[in-house]
């Protein structure tokens, strides 16, 4: 009975988003633009109001870490949208 199992603390993992973009064909497929709109809005804000961001792609090799943060030339990713969402918002400040 006294196995390194029953000595393990339950962890609670959360998380505030989860995206599926593998299938365009299927119903919970999120783009590019959709991502961005979740995530990277919020990030422009709250670096114009003088707080440290981060956005952080963390997950298995393959799994579209790379897609996600720089996308390609007709479908840019979350880094290029923040400049452009940075950039923009400077011009207009």
């Amino acid at each position: 009975g006294d196995s390194a199992r029953e000595h393990l603390k339950v962890r609670e993992f959360t998380f505030d988003h989860s995206f599926w973009s593998l299938d365009t064909n299927d119903s919970h497929f999120v783009s590019q633009e959709q991502v961005f709109g979740a995530l990277g809005e919020d990030v422009v804000t709250s670096a114009f109001d003088g707080y440290n961001v981060c956005i952080f792609a963390y997950g298995q090799t393959g799994s579209g870490k790379t897609h996600t943060m720089m996308g390609y030339e007709n479908d840019v990713g979350l880094i290029p949208r923040f400049c452009n969402a940075l950039f923009s918002r400077d011009r207009k400040s």
